[in-house]
Parts: C-alpha cells; structure tokens; sequence
C-alpha cells in the first residue's frame, strides 16, 4: 500500500511544482538590471542637440555688415570759406562763409574791407577806406548744397570814405537785390564760385561833407567771384 501522504505531495509535486519551475526559470528582473542608464535617451537626446546652441550663445553675436556703399563714404562739405579777387580791383578784400543748412538752402555773411585806391582811379589823388558786410541765402535746385545751381536775395550795409585832395567826403550805402550762380567743389576741399544778379542801392552822403548832405539811389549791379575751400 502506498503512502498517502506521499502520494498527495506526488500530486501536487506533478502539479504545482511545474508552474513553480516555469516561474523561476524566467530571467531575473532585478531593479538594477531595470535600470540600466542613469541618463534617459530623451535627456540624453536633448543633451545632445542643446550642446551646439550652448556652444553658439557663448559666442559673441556677429557685427552686423555695413550697408553697400557706405564704407568708406566720406560726408558731403556743408561748409565754404573764400575770397573774391576781384576786389583786389578796389583797392580792397572779400571774403565770405556759407554754411549749407540743408541739402536745399545755404546762409552766407560776405564782409569786405577796403584799404586802398581802385585800379579805376589810378593816376589821380583819389584815396577810399571802408567796410561793408552782405548777408542773404542762395537756393540750391539740384539740393547738393552748398554746391550746383543756385539763386537767391541778399541785402549789404557800407560805409566809404573818399578823399580828393584836401575834400574829404563820407558816404554809407544800403542795397539788396537777387543773384544766381554755379558753385564747384573739385576734388575733396576746392571751392569755386560764379554769380551775377542786380539790385537797388541807396547812397547817403554824411552832412559833415564838404558837398552837403546829398542822397543818392538806383540800380545796381552785383557780381560774385569766390575762390576758397569747403570742408
């Protein structure tokens, strides 16, 4: 006779034991063995790809290009100095600054000064001395200021004294009137300046003159001769 109690742990050893067996042949899923790589692959991925945008936010940000044309452009001159020669004719000299102050309008102040006799008066006792001053705005149409074609007013105070012999006559002058012209700048610096126009003058004689206080007005022609530099 067999056992029963062996024969009840045969039972459940041919059917429990298999399962068991089966369970504890499957490969072990030990937490370290789950774990594997201490970084994720997204966290490595990202790693990855924010390595280069680190790498240019450390870099300093470019110089943006300049503009083309722009290097190396040097400013237009917006401003003139020049004589007029031909008050040397006079016995005299001009001068003048213009300043451009606008690409369209330039101001002017011309003052002259005369220290000696007119070639005009040469071979007599004729002796002048006196000073003047223009001001006015000259309208550039091409708006290159203070170069091109150019028209505008202008208005002058002088005051002369001439003296024949031993008469000695005082005078002062207002006038203004338009001109128009041509204005050159060669090279970088060099100024040349044409122009011609007409106005009204006004002559006062001084009542200390020997002749009486005498007035004396009219038309009068006005020329312009500038050389110089701009700058």
């Amino acid at each position: 006779m067999f056992d029963r109690n062996a024969l009840s742990c045969a039972v459940l050893l041919l059917t429990g034991a298999a399962p068991v067996f089966a369970q504890d042949a499957r490969p072990s899923t030990a937490p370290e063995d789950v774990i594997q790589d201490p970084m994720p692959r997204s966290r490595a991925a990202d790693t990855a790809q924010s390595g280069p945008a680190q790498a240019q936010a450390s870099e300093p940000p470019a110089r943006p290009a300049a503009p083309a044309g722009e290097k190396g452009v040097q400013a237009a001159p917006s401003l003139t100095f020049s004589i007029n020669p031909a008050m040397l004719l006079l016995g005299g000299m001009g001068a003048e600054v213009e300043m451009a102050v606008s690409p369209a309008i330039s101001l002017f102040a011309a003052p002259s000064l005369i220290f000696g006799n007119s070639v005009f008066a040469s071979g007599t006792d004729v002796s002048t001395s006196g000073f003047g001053i223009d001001i006015g705005l000259r309208y550039f149409i091409w708006k290159k200021a203070p170069k091109g074609f150019w028209f505008g007013p202008y208005g002058g105070f002088s005051v002369v004294t001439a003296s024949v012999g031993d008469i000695e006559t005082n005078a002062s002058g207002l006038g203004f009137g338009g001109m128009l012209g041509y204005s050159w700048i060669f090279g970088s610096s060099f100024y040349f300046s044409l122009g011609a126009g007409g106005g009204y003058r006004a002559v006062m004689l001084d009542a200390g003159s020997s002749n009486g206080a005498v007035a004396a007005s009219g038309p009068a022609w006005a020329l312009r001769l500038a050389v110089g530099f701009a700058k």
